[in-house]
């Protein structure tokens, strides 16, 4: 009963609450009216409580703490570990990007709404069109062509970039052997030598007075014929033939299409699997890394079929090279230069007069003889046959059976931990023999992180007289399986190359990968080099 005249009752105290007040209301135990929200006191500072009901416990309510720290209810968000909010501040998450989906259902039976929200993660978008509203990273698989894009932005612009074209169609039947080079001609005979000059004559021997034996005249010296000019070169043998060209093979009809294997369960989102087999029970945008070939290939499903698809061949195989043909015989050796003429003997001395008789003048010595021409150099070899040209077309081959229908795909794991991309576009020189950085990315990695690495770029050389460019795939605290990979261009003109390593480093901690370039004289230049990483976890 009400103790005062206007009806009202005094508020029992909260310790002195009856427990029987939820059957038997007093009016001075009856909760009081707790107002218009935007009226109410403020709140004041405090541990902070929420009023529950039990389902069991008709009429009994219970003070339980709110959650949450700075907002009641709120979370806390951690990056690997590493806190990137204020704590318990979070009351909204917001997911972006082609590659996540989020979606909360309804609760059953009640219809309200959910309290419990699904992630999904796929890391390549598969469509014929690109994806709208794409973020720097998100990868996209054009399904018409097969080619593999990036979304690059830069300070100026932002774009769907190539990272791969096409998968590889069957290889063209082998080319048949070029014929065998003709053999070289003859070379011709070296020039006859000249001849030896002719040595001079004695001088003649001096006349004493009559009475006295004249002296004996002195010996004539006739001089030395000079050497034989050297015998002219023969010339060149003729180079042989080419070899005859081979007929291209035929390229051989792709196999029908296989049924349309049975819709897979949805998974959380798509894994990427590392075998020399293809993984069984794979979900469309599932990825599979060949350790036998080094291809990356995605699952793909068209709404008629499903199959793996290659990402990483840069084109279709062409058919085999025809074999080289054999080299063309060697030219026969030129012909000796005949032998220079032999020096004509000197005149003798003359006879001393008579004294008593003057003795005879010794004959005057023999001019030697011209030495021999030089043999004629040996005709140089006929140049080597031409290759072969491509073997002729193979027959078409045989339609491909009919597929096996596919199973129920298995539900994907979330195993992918971060993918990351690093690329400069823009022309850079160099005209060091050290190795420059073109580009590098660093990632923060646990002992289990597996990464697949793509890498690209173009390399030319400022002069084409046997100098080049080298560029390298290097890294720092990894372990690539396959080593670095490296090539040399020669060429003034850019040449492309790509390639891909797994690093299988149990380092945790940063990982950094590298694409280097140098050149051995002059200056060597490279463009459009890129790295992506996608780091995985067992």
């Amino acid at each position: 009963m009400p103790k005062y005249l206007s009806g009202r009752a005094k508020r029992v105290p909260q310790d002195q609450l009856s427990d029987d007040r939820y059957k038997y209301l007093a009016l001075d135990q009856a909760e009081p009216n707790l107002a218009d929200p935007d009226t109410g006191p403020s709140v004041p500072s405090g541990s902070q409580f929420q009023l529950v009901a039990v389902p069991g416990f008709p009429g009994k309510r219970y003070w339980v703490p709110v959650g949450g720290g700075l907002v009641p209810g709120a979370i806390t968000i951690f990056d690997e570990g590493s806190i990137v909010s204020a704590s318990s501040s979070i009351t909204q998450l917001n997911f972006v990007g082609a590659a996540v989906t989020a979606n909360v259902s309804v609760q059953s039976p009640s219809g309200f709404p959910g309290i419990a929200a699904t992630i999904t993660v796929n890391p390549v978008t598969i469509t014929d069109n690109p994806p709208p509203n794409a973020r720097n990273g998100e990868l996209w698989w054009e399904s018409d062509t097969g080619d593999l894009y990036v979304y690059y932005q830069d300070v100026n612009s932002a774009q769907w970039v190539t990272t791969n074209t096409g998968g590889a169609g069957p290889a063209g039947d082998k080319g048949q052997k070029g014929e065998k080079g003709q053999k070289g001609e003859n070379g011709l005979s070296g020039n006859q030598g000249d001849k030896g000059q002719k040595g001079e004559k004695g001088e003649k021997g001096a006349v004493e007075a009559q009475g006295n034996k004249g002296q004996k005249g002195e010996v004539g010296v006739g001089q030395k014929g000079d050497k034989g000019q050297k015998g002219e070169k023969g010339e060149k043998g003729t180079d042989g033939s080419d070899g005859t060209k081979g007929e291209k093979g035929q390229k051989g009809q792709t196999g029908d299409k296989g049924q349309k294997g049975e819709k897979g369960t949805s998974g959380g989102g798509a894994t990427v699997t590392i075998s020399d087999s293809a993984p069984g029970g794979a979900s469309t945008g599932d990825m599979w890394w060949d350790s036998d070939d080094f291809d990356l290939h995605v699952y793909y499903g068209d709404g008629d079929s499903n199959q793996w698809v290659s990402v990483t061949s840069n084109a279709a195989l062409k058919g085999q090279k025809g074999e080289k043909g054999e080299k063309g015989q060697k030219g026969e050796v030129g012909g000796t230069g005949d032998k220079g003429q032999k020096g004509e003997v000197g005149a003798s001395g003359n006879a001393g007069g008579d004294g008593a008789k003057g003795q005879k003048g010794e004959v005057g010595q023999k001019g030697e003889k011209g030495e021999k021409g030089q043999k004629g150099e040996v005709g140089a070899g006929g140049s080597d046959g031409s290759d072969g040209s491509d073997g002729a077309k193979g027959q078409k081959g045989a339609t491909g059976a009919q597929g096996i229908q596919g199973a129920t795909g298995a539900s994907g794991n979330n195993d992918i931990r971060s993918m990351n991309q690093a690329s400069s576009t823009g022309q850079s020189s160099t005209s060091s023999s050290s190795f420059q950085d073109k580009v590098t990315l660093s990632i923060n990695t646990i002992s289990t992180s597996r990464v697949l690495v793509h890498f690209g770029f173009e390399i030319r050389h400022s002069n084409s007289n046997n100098f080049s460019t080298t560029a390298r795939f290097t890294g720092d605290n990894v372990s690539l399986v396959g080593g670095n990979y490296q090539v040399t261009n020669r060429d003034q003109n850019y040449v492309e190359y790509q390639g891909h390593r797994l690093d299988i480093s149990s380092h945790t901690g940063t990982r950094t990968y590298k694409v280097q370039w140098n050149r051995n004289s002059n200056t060597g230049y490279i463009q459009n080099a890129y790295i992506v990483a996608i780091e995985m976890t067992n």
